[in-house]
C-alpha cells in the first residue's frame, strides 16, 4: 500500500469514526444498549486502525468533520 492509499484509508476511517461517535451519542441518549456495545466496538477498531495508519505514514494533517 502506498502513502496515497494509506491517506485515503485514514480519511475513510476518520469519517466513519466521526459518524460512529455521533451514532454512539444517539444510542446512549435512546438507551439502546445493544447498539451502544456494537458502536463502541466499531469506534474502538476504527480509532486503533486510524492511529496505526497515522503512525505508519507520519500523517500531519488534522482531520475535521467539516471536510
Amino acid at each position: 500500500m502506498n502513502i496515497t492509499d494509506s491517506q485515503r484509508q485514514a480519511y475513510f476511517l476518520w469519517k466513519h469514526l466521526c459518524q460512529g461517535e455521533k451514532d454512539l451519542q444517539e444510542a446512549h441518549k435512546n438507551g439502546d444498549v445493544e447498539k451502544l456495545m456494537q458502536l463502541t466496538a466499531d469506534c474502538t477498531f476504527w480509532r486503533l486502525e486510524w492511529e496505526r495508519l497515522v503512525d505508519q505514514i507520519g500523517l500531519l494533517a488534522i482531520f475535521s468533520e467539516e471536510e
